[in-house]
């Protein structure tokens, strides 16, 4: 005699006979094999499934996603390995850095007027302007910087004491 298990399972088109319990198991297995776990609710829906049965499902099911967390710990333990592996080889390779004041972007001495300053922008200005080198402004903007900050009293003032203390 078969008879409906519940709406799910006549939804899927499965009846099970009272003395097909290693079908419901087999059944059961395929599932929690396909979905990497046992719906547990299905398991109790089961009727006349014995409890080592479904204790060993549990069981299946438990080392299933054991095995699941272990292999995805295992790749986020790699991953983090590779950006550390990474980062140590970038700052091994990354050229050190090199203190270049704005007199030497200018190219004057720390004792030059005000003429000096602005004569030296000039030069500087139209030999790294964007519209002569390809669009590249790096060059272009620090020269607008050092000038800005050499042709005003105040400004260069302090940029001197701040040169002084990393120089020294």
């Amino acid at each position: 005699m078969r008879k409906a298990i519940d709406d799910r399972t006549q939804a899927q088109g499965l009846a099970l006979d009272d003395n097909d319990d290693e079908r419901r198991v087999e059944t059961a297995r395929a599932r929690a094999e396909a979905a990497g776990k046992v719906a547990l609710e299905d398991l109790a829906r089961l009727r006349g499934v014995d409890a080592a049965a479904v204790a060993a499902l549990r069981a299946a099911a438990t080392a299933a996603v054991a095995a699941l967390q272990k292999r995805r710990r295992l790749a986020q333990t790699r991953a983090r390995a590779r950006r550390r592996e990474a980062r140590t080889t970038y700052a091994r390779t990354a050229p050190a850095r090199t203190v270049r004041s704005h007199y030497d972007v200018l190219g004057i001495s720390r004792d030059a007027g005000a003429a000096d300053v602005r004569r030296a922008y000039r030069k500087k200005a139209l030999a790294t302007h964007p519209d002569k080198t390809n669009g590249e402004s790096g060059a272009f903007l620090a020269v607008g910087e050092a000038f800005r900050v050499l042709s005003d009293r105040g400004l260069r003032e302090a940029y001197d004491a701040e040169l002084d203390l990393l120089l020294s």
